[in-house]
């Protein structure tokens, strides 16, 4: 179908979006919240430029993420659908982003700093390659199919969570993460403890080499 203005008002008006601009290229910026949750949306139909709160588009059947916007001033929300992939995802997002319960199986396309917290738990994922780089929040991997942390984020700022994978070591975990790490080998207040367990370990795993 043919995109006309026309076509964009009445789809935000359906979809009760009120506070925006409709650019000359038929994009959209929005004042506040876009809220396209539990709308059973198999596309977005029109293309989002700017959000200034949070965009919601979680709890449908999404396949794709085009035409979401590409800057999210608060939370960006796509959990719960069947993406297989993160492209057209934004890559400026200043909240928290959610790609949780998906069918991702990579992480290639997703910003690289996240002012709030990364949650990708619950997809098919067996590598981090392409995560953020800085998560000022927390960083939630867990309920995947890791089998290493290889590419995970330098800096977290809160909690760590890379429990029920199948990793077989804790290693490339970076010292600057915040406090609270949960794994499946146990969990520990901060760093320090991480280092002391993984520490220990080694030094086991020497002895039964003597």
């Amino acid at each position: 179908m043919l995109k006309t203005k026309e076509f964009v008002v009445k789809w935000l008006e359906s979809m009760e979006i009120k506070d925006y601009e409709i650019l000359s290229d038929l994009s959209v910026n929005v004042e506040g919240d876009v809220n396209l949750s539990h709308k059973e949306l198999k596309e977005i139909p029109i293309q989002f430029n700017k959000v200034t709160e949070n965009f919601y588009c979680n709890f449908n059947q999404l396949e794709s993420l085009e035409f979401c916007p590409k800057v999210v001033g608060g939370n960006f929300w796509c959990s719960y659908n069947n993406l297989e992939s993160l492209e057209f995802c934004p890559q400026v997002v200043r909240g928290s982003f959610f790609c949780n319960n998906n069918n991702l199986k990579s992480l290639e396309f997703c910003p690289q700093v996240v002012g709030g917290s990364f949650w990708c738990s619950k997809n098919n994922l067996k590598s981090l390659e392409f995560c953020p780089k800085e998560v000022r929040g927390s960083f939630f991997c867990n309920n995947n199919n890791l089998e290493s942390l290889e590419f995970c984020p330098k800096v977290v700022g809160e909690r760590f969570d890379c429990s029920k994978n199948k990793l077989e070591s804790l290693d490339y975990i970076s010292e600057s993460v915040g406090d609270y790490i949960y794994t499946d080998f146990g969990y520990f207040k901060n760093y320090k403890d991480l280092r002391d367990f993984i520490d220990l370990e080694n030094q086991r795993k020497n002895l039964g080499r003597l």
